[in-house]
């Protein structure tokens, strides 16, 4: 038996909250904690055993949150043993607002535990996109099928892929958390045997590593023309200018320009640098010969019927009913957070930041606003 003193999971107790920005990356910061100077179990053997409320891998309400990159641990949030926390519209959101207790587990603790999960699910399905582009109904679609359990966004992948982009993890070290953060966000209530993961937009840059990790699994890319997904992005989360460091990683080429790009793009920087750059990057992994596939937002929207049994057909899963398909397109699945639909679907862009777009990508990249990606399911 593996005796492994030094690596104990300590119970972090939850006296307060205090997240304001419900779109914000989470941290444990996003609470008042208290360490109970507890260790939840002493032993590795136990700690992986179906025995309670001490297994962190096997319980199905202790997910991973976050990581303390700083202590190197993984962060699990501890959540009601009745709520299922995949149904939220946001993953990450309902593991801050259920929570009832944290559960910091060194990393390399959470690699032996995800070892002993198992995770067994048959089929894996990746979501990737641009952002605000029906990637969240597409979600919770999946969760209309047997045997799927969908998750939608939860943070510990964008965590991995923000430490990674500012290297204070390096390839090795970010494809080793990633799986285990698979392994261990496998936590259906019910029986399933297949797990669609959709990630918040600016992990298309883990994309090549989760591949290395699952080449079986259907890689997806949800997209929507650059004018209506930047004006959405601009309701949504107000002014937000691009910084040099992030222009210069997107385009590196333009060095030069970096300075004098950021400032004229002005609010619209960090959306339509990142539509850009997420475009861009799908269409290098699939002439790298990675098998991602598109899923165009506004032919979904035009046509649902047609586009999302051509998406579940290219993934081999069994077709929706008419019926199940009209009740999730007429809700707004995220109703009730921070990013619901625009009811009055008024544009919040101006002519001339139009033109500025179209500009932009014409020298950046050569990427057409309005096009068609190669590989679009439902074009």
């Amino acid at each position: 038996m593996l005796q492994a003193k030094i690596l104990q999971a300590k119970i972090l107790q939850i006296d307060g909250r205090r997240r304001t920005n419900s779109t914000r990356l989470v941290s444990r910061e996003d609470f008042v904690l208290r360490d109970l100077d507890h260790d939840l179990d002493h032993d590795l053997d136990h700690l992986s055993d179906d025995d309670g409320s001490t297994s962190t891998s096997h319980n199905a309400n202790i997910a991973p949150y976050c990581l303390d990159h700083a202590s190197r641990q993984v962060i699990f949030a501890e959540t009601p043993a009745d709520v299922d926390v995949s149904m939220a519209p946001f993953y990450y959101q309902g593991q801050f607002e259920t929570a009832t207790r944290l559960i910091a587990a060194p990393y390399d603790l959470a690699h032996q535990m995800a070892t002993r999960a198992g995770a067994h699910f048959e089929e894996l399905v990746l979501l990737y996109s641009v952002g605000r582009c029906g990637s969240t109904l597409i979600s919770k679609l999946w969760q209309r099928l047997e045997a799927t359990y969908s998750v939608s966004e939860p943070d510990v992948f964008t965590h991995i892929s923000q430490l990674r982009d500012v290297h204070q993890l390096n390839d090795g070290e970010a494809v080793q958390l990633l799986e285990t953060a698979v392994r261990l966000l496998y936590r259906p209530l019910r029986a399933c045997t297949r797990f669609v993961i959709k990630f918040r937009a600016r992990c298309i840059d883990i994309a090549e590593l989760m591949y290395s990790l699952f080449p079986a699994a259907k890689l997806l890319f949800m997209y929507r023309n650059a004018f209506d997904c930047i004006d959405s992005y601009v309701r949504v989360f107000g002014d937000e200018p691009v910084d040099e460091p992030t222009f210069r990683r997107a385009f590196p080429l333009a060095q030069a320009a970096a300075a004098d790009t950021c400032h004229r793009l002005g609010r619209l920087g960090g959306p339509l640098v990142g539509w850009a750059d997420a475009m861009q990057r799908y269409l290098a992994m699939r002439e790298r010969g990675l098998p991602f596939s598109a899923v165009q937002y506004e032919n979904l929207v035009r046509d649902p019927h047609r586009s999302i049994a051509q998406l579940l057909r290219h993934c081999a899963a069994p077709a929706l009913s008419s019926e199940q398909i009209a009740e999730v397109m007429a809700g707004d699945v995220q109703a009730g957070t921070k990013v619901a639909r625009n009811a009055d679907g008024r544009r919040t862009l101006t002519e001339a930041e139009m033109a500025c777009i179209r500009t932009f990508l014409e020298q950046h990249g050569a990427i057409a606003p309005d096009g068609v990606l190669p590989g679009t399911i439902n074009a």
